[in-house]
């Protein structure tokens, strides 16, 4: 439901996970112009039987700004699937600034799906930064078909012993299209596991980037992770 509802009713919930990406200038311009924004929170133990959708339409006859933020909590031992879907039906110039936090309590499991298609006016920013407990599962993947500018970055936090994460993306762009995947995968316990593959085909004056660091720190022994960046050119 509501971002704003939830805070209300579930200040000491909210003030825990809201809001808590440090050092990013796209985040906290989002931040201060979000008047509302959607929460997903599923309680300890729930599996929810059915995916969650969520489609955004660009539309308006004037050039504008989009401000979107989401919030998915899952305590311990909670299940969900989100399919978050985006896209236009504009010719004007929009441009979206979303912000999704993801929390994932332990023995929790999130499958999160992205697709976007949109058109060459759209210019979509993205940062979603997701946070990991001990024995949680995450699978998340991308699929980018048609946009303008599209700038993505992900922040995988693996913050307790035993998280697994698969991610994944695909981007099928022509034209004069730029898509930008940022991805940071940070093994803070042990015995995490995170395997990236993302690939790209671009045709035309299409313009593809990826950037991938995975992030081992101090005491997080027996890691296991795997990135792979492949790229097809056809033009």
């Amino acid at each position: 439901g509501s971002l704003t509802w939830f805070a209300e009713r579930h200040p000491d919930i909210f003030s825990s996970y809201y809001n808590r990406i440090d050092g990013d200038a796209l985040v906290s311009l989002n931040t201060l112009l979000a008047q509302d924004g959607v929460v997903v929170y599923v309680g300890e133990g729930v599996k929810l039987t059915e995916p969650l959708q969520f489609i955004n339409l660009a539309a308006g006859g004037v050039p504008m700004l989009t401000i979107r933020r989401l919030l998915i909590i899952l305590e311990q031992g909670a299940e969900a699937t989100v399919l978050h879907c985006n896209h236009a039906a504009t010719r004007q110039q929009h441009t979206t600034n979303e912000v999704c936090e993801i929390f994932m309590g332990e023995g929790s499991r999130l499958q999160y799906y992205s697709v976007e298609e949109t058109t060459p006016n759209v210019h979509q920013l993205d940062t979603t930064d997701i946070v990991q407990q001990a024995h949680s599962r995450l699978e998340y993947a991308t699929v980018t078909l048609h946009s303008g500018l599209s700038r993505r970055g992900v922040t995988i936090r693996m913050a307790g012993e035993g998280a697994e994460a698969e991610v994944s993306g695909l981007v099928v762009a022509d034209g004069e299209q730029h898509v930008d995947n940022n991805l940071l995968v940070v093994h803070s316990a042990e015995s995490c596991r995170s395997d990236m593959l993302y690939k790209y085909i671009l045709g035309d004056q299409a313009v593809g980037a990826f950037a991938g660091k995975v992030l081992v720190e101090a005491g997080a022994q027996h890691t296991d992770s795997q990135q792979t960046n492949a790229n097809l050119c056809v033009s």
